[in-house]
């Protein structure tokens, strides 16, 4: 399989729900980070699940921060779905990513940009300005969605890469060699 097209900043990746999208970043960023030594910064979410349903979700930094950001019995105006969203716990996160400076050799992680993010307008304002900036960005992103996720989908510097159980590890494996050769 041939690289992605062009020398990309920015890689969004999608696939159907439950396809390994936050597997896909939490490999790349061990693979990156502790195997090349790539400096990473950004968050992934995981599902918070009780006698085996899902309960909600949390949002952690690569460095350590865990914040709780969404669940079905938090109260809140903005819902999605049959989740209460605590956007001060993701607006948390996002003040902590900001406050680190990240060097132009290193690669911004976030997993997701979808519905949930999306009603943040610092969240929104963080996406942007980090796709603007001269470091690389993988970010996965809803597989649907039209509005601003739809605009963040068809910037013309990003590059898509639609994963399924059959791809994923390929796809991996061709964005890690990507990236190194781009950033060592």
């Amino acid at each position: 399989m041939n690289d992605f097209p062009g020398n990309s900043l920015n890689y969004l990746i999608t696939g159907r729900p439950g396809v390994g999208k936050t597997t896909f970043i939490r490999r790349l960023a061990e693979e990156l980070e502790k195997r090349s030594g790539v400096p990473i910064a950004g968050f992934y979410t995981a599902e918070i699940r009780r006698e085996g349903k899902r309960q909600g979700f949390r949002i952690t930094t690569f460095d350590g921060l865990d914040k709780t950001f969404a669940r079905v019995d938090f109260p809140s105006p903005h819902r999605v779905s049959r989740y209460g969203v605590d956007l001060s716990a993701l607006e948390k996160v996002i003040a902590h990513l900001q406050s680190h400076s990240l060097p132009e050799n290193g690669v911004w992680l976030i997993d997701e940009i979808g519905k949930m993010e999306s009603l943040s307008p610092a969240f929104r304002h963080f996406v942007e300005t980090i796709l603007d900036q001269p470091q690389r960005v993988v970010a996965t992103i809803s597989l649907f969605g039209g509005g601003w996720i739809g605009e963040v989908r068809n910037r013309s510097d990003v590059c898509i890469i639609e994963l399924n159980e059959r791809n994923r590890g390929e796809q991996l494996e061709t964005l890690l060699r990507q990236l190194k050769e781009q950033l060592l």
